[in-house]
């Protein structure tokens, strides 16, 4: 996956879900997320050229998506909340993935002009058997996006460079 923006859905403000902004009273609905502030962060547009251009190599042909990330500090171990931050921000175009370390990468980075871009790999789908997955699924996911940044960087493919 390559970003094409980040959304620190962090940033969020909650508000009872009464009229007002009441303290939120037993028996009442949960409250609500509103998530119409947050911003979305640009991944520099040259770097994203570069990672077209790559993925367009006939080993990573089809393998590869771009689209925005959503980025916080949350461990996310229930698939309903993942689900219900992609639909939160689906009128901000294609969600391909979430991360948890976009929003230090946007912490340290100047807002006025982009100069990043993220490349991951999926090792796990922020659901109840994330745990599990992750140890089995890291050491691929990792040598996969680092072969696929290698070719992008050298703008050939790679021998051996055949993603598992």
């Amino acid at each position: 996956m390559v970003s094409t923006s980040l959304l620190p859905y962090d940033y969020r403000i909650i508000r009872c879900p009464s009229t007002g902004d009441e303290e939120l009273q037993t028996n009442t609905p949960s409250p609500i997320h509103d998530f119409s502030e947050v911003k979305a962060f640009r991944a520099r547009p040259q770097l994203h050229a570069l990672f077209e251009r790559a993925a367009a190599l006939p080993c990573w042909h089809g393998r590869v998506h771009f689209g925005a990330f959503l980025s916080g500090a949350a461990r996310i171990h229930c698939a309903t909340y993942r689900d219900e931050l992609v639909r939160a921000f689906s009128d901000r175009g294609l969600v391909v993935g979430g991360d948890m370390e976009g929003v230090g990468l946007l912490a340290s980075s100047d807002e006025t002009e982009s100069r990043w871009i993220m490349v991951k790999a999926i090792s796990d789908f922020a659901d109840a058997d994330r745990d599990g997955v992750i140890r089995e699924t890291r050491p691929r996911a990792c040598y996969n996006s680092t072969l696929f940044v290698l070719s992008a960087l050298l703008g050939e493919e790679l021998p051996r460079a055949q993603p598992r």
